[in-house]
């Protein structure tokens, strides 16, 4: 046989058996490499499902003290209503020098 048969006969499985090998090392380290980036990104999400809960709680508390404030505002106005009427009452009644006793306050106030 030629030398460069035996060489050729030599030299394929072992190039092929390096191609092989490097592929498949190639292929595992991406696969690591994708895993890893797999688990960072579950972190990622698991820490944004975390915070939305959170934010979550918090809007539903802020709603819940806006509702309370709006209610409270609405009470203070209908009493700052009710006695700024009383006022106007008590002024006819000085105008009008009518004498004591005023006008009775009104209940609630």
């Amino acid at each position: 046989m030629e030398w460069w048969v035996t060489l050729l006969v030599g030299a394929v499985p072992a190039i092929f058996a390096s191609l092989v090998t490097w592929r498949v090392a190639n292929q595992s380290h991406k696969t690591a490499e994708s895993q890893t980036r797999v688990n960072e990104f579950d972190g990622i999400i698991t820490g944004l499902k975390v915070l939305t809960e959170r934010l979550q709680e918090r809007v539903a508390e802020l709603d819940d003290r806006v509702t309370e404030l709006e209610d409270k505002r609405r009470t203070d106005a209908l009493t700052m209503r009710g006695m700024g009427d009383h006022i106007d009452r008590l002024e006819r009644h000085i105008w009008a020098s009518k004498g004591p006793p005023p006008p009775p306050r009104p209940p609630g106030l």
